[in-house]
């Protein structure tokens, strides 16, 4: 009697230890499965991503090559529309034509645009915001160059003599006599400002001397 009973004892721990195991077998088994379907989808996602880009990459070289002017600005407009690298390049393909076409307004607009659409991204937006202060400082407001340097970024000494630069343009351009001796020497004296920009403004001032 005891044999039969310690013999149930033993099938009943048997049985709890199977289903123990059973039970964490299940859990390990869909653990794995839910993390092999994660690994599917986060390798379907980078495959369209890549894939998108190379589609990007191709429109944009042949809008690129294209010798038709409204075949151009449709491909370009479109891929614009688009997120990443290719759709800030066609946007600034735009703008260089606008700028050659000397609607320098509509460039102006198209460069601001721009900038409000990557304000996260301050290099690319100090970059892109003083290329359009030095295309456009002759061709509109002051006030419209004030706004395009609110983009650089200033805690950044790369830019702050490119900076710098554009207010000394502004002060000629305003004839503003004690803005620019002061900007000068604000240029000149900063350790920080590249020797390059520092020669342009000698030699501004030098031709100013004869004027």
């Amino acid at each position: 009697m005891e044999t039969m009973i310690d013999n149930n004892k033993k099938t009943s721990l048997i049985n709890q230890a199977r289903t123990l195991f059973e039970n964490k077998f299940k859990i390990i088994i869909y653990t794995i499965l839910a993390f092999i379907f994660i690994v599917i989808i986060f390798q379907y996602y980078f495959y369209q991503k890549e894939k998108k880009i190379l589609e990007l990459s191709i429109m944009y070289d042949n809008a690129k090559s294209t010798l038709d002017i409204n075949g151009f600005n449709q491909q370009m407009n479109l891929i614009a529309k688009k997120n990443g690298v290719f759709s800030l390049m066609a946007s600034l393909d735009l703008i260089e034509k606008n700028l050659v076409n000397k609607d320098y307004n509509l460039a102006f607009n198209e460069y601001l645009k721009i900038l409000k659409n990557n304000k996260s991204k301050t290099i690319y937006n100090s970059i892109i915001a003083l290329h359009a202060a030095y295309n456009l400082i002759d061709y509109v407001s002051n006030d419209n160059i004030i706004n395009l340097l609110t983009f650089i970024d200033k805690s950044n000494n790369e830019f702050i003599g490119y900076k710098n630069e554009i207010e000394y343009l502004l002060s000629i351009k305003n004839n503003d006599i004690a803005k620019k001796e002061e900007l000068t020497l604000k240029i000149l004296n900063n350790d920080i400002i590249s020797e390059a920009i520092k020669e342009r403004v000698r030699k501004i001032n030098e031709f100013e001397k004869y004027q």
